[in-house]
């Protein structure tokens, strides 16, 4: 067995995993994950010394969360979007102008 496949393998048994972990399994960079948290949208955490780990279950409960979001994981994914469409509008106008 290839080591990365060795590697996927072996996260996907634990219970409890590293933030490098989480990002890792979840294709997220640190940054984004940091921002999620910053939201109230990231997974639930443990502290273990000074560390922050991510159960398992949290996981699996904060994915089901962000496939059907209610309360204010819906609210803020619905903001979101409506950010990101002001700031296409905003660029195409800009371009628009830019093409005239």
């Amino acid at each position: 067995m290839p080591s990365d496949e060795k590697n996927l393998y072996t996260l996907e048994e634990k219970n409890v995993y590293s933030l490098d972990e989480i990002c890792q399994r979840n294709n997220m960079s640190r940054k984004v994950l940091d921002g999620l948290w910053a939201r109230g949208l990231g997974p639930k955490y443990i502290m273990v010394g000074a560390r922050r780990k991510v159960l398992a279950k949290a996981e699996r409960e904060w994915l089901q969360s962000l496939e059907h979001p209610t309360g204010k994981t819906k609210r803020v994914a619905e903001a979101t979007v409506e950010m990101l469409r002001a700031k296409a509008k905003h660029a195409s106008m800009i371009a628009h102008r830019r093409q005239a």
